[in-house]
């Protein structure tokens, strides 16, 4: 279709998001991105085929906060499709049991279990909204390791 050749173009510089992906996938993929501007972002260049330098400004943004959000969008994107299904409610406890951070834990099982906004999950965790993206990826790492140890295992 001519929606997935322009998604598959915005997705270019991306190359290790898997294109056998799914559609239904990658928009629950996509759903998980706990930071709003970078899921609304990613869904509207990523799906929707808008150009970058559109989204940020309806967002109101300019060009470079735009271009950050689009690449830490995708970032955790990227995270999310590798993790797979270690986020959904089934998984979730075992996922958490196997992170070693209490801090890690509390941040996913927030966002993930909880499903509260980052804003208020930083907060609950007396973290600045930075300190908190930077928990929130090293745990995304942390659990991919994991997911990758147990697929070769």
């Amino acid at each position: 279709t001519m929606e997935a050749a322009a998604a598959s173009q915005n997705l270019e510089p991306f190359t290790d998001v898997d294109r056998r992906i799914e559609r239904e996938e990658l928009h629950a993929a996509i759903e998980r991105i706990p930071f709003r501007r970078e899921r609304e972002i990613v869904r509207m260049v990523g799906l929707e085929g808008v150009a970058q330098s559109v989204a940020g400004e309806r967002f109101g943004i300019h060009q470079a906060a735009a271009s950050k959000a689009l690449k830490s969008g995708f970032e955790m994107l990227r995270e999310l499709i590798e993790i797979g299904s270690a986020l959904d409610s089934t998984q979730l406890p075992f996922t958490l049991e196997a992170l070693d951070d209490r801090r890690q834990r509390q941040a996913i099982r927030l966002l993930y279990g909880d499903r509260l906004e980052p804003a208020d999950a930083s907060k609950t965790l007396r973290l600045s909204v930075g300190e908190f993206r930077i928990l929130h990826h090293n745990a995304l790492r942390a659990i991919k390791s994991v997911v990758l140890d147990q697929e070769h295992a």
